[in-house]
This record gives C-alpha cells, structure tokens and sequence, in this order.
C-alpha cells in the first residue's frame, strides 16, 4: 500500500510470497490490468516449501485520486488476488447521527457525552456549531489519527415544548495537500467537509 507519493513520480514496493506448504509450488502471476501498477515480465518460477519469491511493483501515477488494482497468484492448487492500492491524504470523521435526550427539566442543563473518533489520514480540526437550547462543550479543537476525543453535548429548555436542534461540526485537516493540476505540481487548500448529530429534547 502506497500512503506517501506524489504523481508524477516513480515509487516501487516489493511483493512477497513464501510457499508455506511442504512441497514445491509452481507460481506465476497475472500483471494488473490498469497502467499505473507494472511488474516484470511475468515468467513462472518455482518455490520450495519455506523459500521467498520478492516481485517489484512499480506504481506511476499521473494523478492526485485513489488507486487500487489486483495482482492475480496461480498455482497449480488454484490462484488468489493480491490487492494493491495508493491511498490519498483525507480527512475524515466518525461523528454519531442521532441524541436523544428524553424529558428534561426546564431551566436546568443536562449532559451526554458523544465520542468522536479520526478515522481518516489527517489530524483533523474541528469547529462545532449549535444553537440554543443545544450547545457543545469539547476539550480539544482537534483529533490526530486514529485518536477519540469525548465532547459534551448540553441541553437547556427554556419552556415545557420538544425542541429538535442540528448541531454542525466543520471539520478541516491541518495543512495543505499537494495535488495534481494540468501536469504541474500545486497546493490544494485544506479540505472541509460537514457532519450533521441530530439533536431532541423535551422540556418539562
């Protein structure tokens, strides 16, 4: 798997394959069909039980988008994929759909919490938007990958009626991204995206 890489560029990981049975595999590979992954020429070899085979693959992209492609495996025991892909740099998180806070005295504030989790490849920062009766009490402002950070929603009727509130959070990752642009090399500004918790309440 690609993480780091710049198109344009010519980057080469190494496919390994053992034979882990206990005789000797005759192997052959299928090259993958999309042009932005190229392997050598794919003779068949043989493998004793316990011995490695190391096949190249070059990967060169043209443009700044996910990649992923599959390299077939055939034996004479039958074949198998290999998937292999370049990831872009992406932020992303895990944030709940729906709260629900019940009956609620009025005048009085009530609390859950709600964890919300980076599940992308970017710290991600976080600016959250509420309205009353609704607000968002959170300790950090931003999440590193594959890191949890516990935010307090709060609910405060003011009357005895059901209240159903949006609360926003823009979320943007900390720097910008180099891409790909009519061939030549540019910065994209940070990407932004939204996350919508739907909020209910009922003042008593």
């Amino acid at each position: 798997m690609w993480h780091e890489w710049t198109p344009g560029v010519e980057s080469v990981q190494d496919l390994v394959l053992q034979n882990v049975a206990l005789v000797t595999q005759k192997v052959k590979f299928k090259l993958p069909p999309t042009k932005e992954f190229d392997m050598p020429y794919p003779e068949p070899f043989k493998l004793a039980p316990g011995m490695k085979k190391v096949i190249p693959i070059s990967f060169r992209p043209s443009k700044y988008v996910p990649h992923v492609d599959r390299v077939q495996i055939v034996t004479k025991g039958g074949s198998f994929f290999v998937t292999v892909k370049a990831v872009v740099k992406d932020v992303a998180l895990s944030v709940p759909h729906f709260l629900d806070f019940g009956l609620c005295p009025t005048m009085e504030r009530s609390q859950q919490q709600i964890e919300v989790y980076n599940t992308g490849t970017l710290k991600a920062s976080m600016k959250w938007h509420a309205r009353a009766p609704f607000t968002v009490r959170c300790p950090a402002n931003a999440v590193d990958v594959g890191q949890s950070v516990r935010c307090t929603i709060e609910f405060e009727p003011k009357t005895a009626s059901v209240f159903d509130g949006l609360i926003a959070c823009e979320v943007a990752s900390g720097a910008p991204v180099a891409v790909e642009e009519d061939e030549e090399s540019s910065a994209r500004a940070p990407e932004v995206k939204q996350y919508a918790l739907q909020c209910t309440g009922v003042g008593k």
